[in-house]
């Protein structure tokens, strides 16, 4: 995809705003106690997972139409405006982040990647952290 035409590049957009908001409303269903997070947000990674491979100009776009896709998903889901904000700037710094940590130290072409094992450790145990210390509301279920 080097160089993307506007109808085509629209139309991914339109794409992964559309896949945001099916995966949002899923990952909502998943979390079994109202009003908590769920830990498992299938969202954001398939989203990364669909960016990943296009041109890094054509981000942008694709981030704005996931975060109304989430927004969308927020709404129809029935949670508050402002939640349903704070959600979308997690979501896409999520997202952003990833992407910018892929770009930085993975090679594609080798499947290798550019990082110290020491640090790619940190990163995966502070990732399992985060998702250990967002189950924390479910003990009380």
């Amino acid at each position: 995809m080097r160089n993307p035409r506007p109808s085509g590049l629209a139309s991914s957009s339109a794409a992964t705003g559309l896949l945001m908001f099916a995966a949002a409303l899923v990952s909502v269903g998943l979390s079994h106690c109202p009003g908590s997070i769920t830990a498992l947000w299938l969202a954001n990674g398939l989203v990364f997972a669909w960016l990943l491979p296009r041109p890094v100009r054509s981000w942008p776009l694709h981030l704005a139409a996931a975060a109304l896709g989430n927004l969308a998903a927020a709404l129809f889901a029935g949670f508050p405006l402002s939640l349903g904000l704070i959600s979308v700037w997690a979501n896409m710094a999520e997202i952003f982040t990833l992407l910018m940590l892929t770009q930085r130290y993975f090679e594609p072409a080798s499947g290798k990647f550019r990082i110290s094992p020491v640090r790619f450790t940190l990163l995966t145990l502070s990732t399992v952290g985060g998702v250990a210390i967002s189950c924390i509301p479910l003990l009380h279920y």
